[in-house]
Parts: structure tokens; C-alpha cells; sequence
């Protein structure tokens, strides 16, 4: 099976064709994206940089599975992710953030 070609921008987007995620997490987000757009979750993924240099490797399902906290007593670490609360993704669409839109993936 041949890996999804991910590409990481310098402005933050990681784009895979017409797919692209930006925010605090995009190849982890684009993961999530692609999952719902119908890609086989047990892919693997194969990022790179906009230099074309490969990087990260995974399987998309793990990916889509994961986010990034960050804690005041520990550095950054993997945890699940979990969808948005519906009430909370009104509010902030409502005053027209546009993460809102993301965190719908």
C-alpha cells in the first residue's frame, strides 16, 4: 500500500491534494480530515517539509486519533483526541472564529 503524500507548508497548512489543516496540530488534523473524506485509515503516511525532505511516518487512523496537550508541569505529549462540544463550536462559530471551522474535522 503506498503511503498519502503529506506536505507541511511554511505557513503552518499541510496539504495532501484538494485536503488541506492548518492550526495548532495540522498533520494531525489533516489525519482527521482525510479519515472523513474516506481514506482507508490504515494507510500509512509519509510527511514532508515544502523542501520535499521526508519527515514524519504513521498510519492515518493513529494520526487521526491523536492530538497535543501541553501541561504547566510537563512538556508536550500525545493524547486523544476528542471532537469539539457541539455548544462550544456554536459559540465560536457564532463570533466568527475561524479555528471553529477546523475543529469540526
Amino acid at each position: 500500500m503506498s503511503p498519502i503524500p503529506v506536505t507541511l507548508l511554511p505557513d503552518g497548512r499541510a496539504v495532501h491534494g484538494e485536503h488541506e489543516a492548518k492550526g495548532r496540530t495540522p498533520i494531525l488534523a489533516l489525519a482527521r480530515v482525510l479519515v472523513a473524506a474516506g481514506f482507508d485509515p490504515g494507510r500509512p503516511v509519509e510527511v514532508s517539509g515544502a523542501d520535499g525532505r521526508p519527515g514524519l511516518r504513521g498510519r492515518l487512523g493513529a494520526m487521526a486519533r491523536l492530538t497535543v496537550t501541553e501541561g504547566d508541569r510537563e512538556g508536550p505529549r500525545f493524547a486523544l483526541w476528542q471532537p469539539m462540544p457541539a455548544d462550544r463550536l456554536a459559540e465560536l462559530r457564532e463570533i466568527g472564529r475561524p479555528a471553529a471551522t477546523a475543529a469540526a474535522h
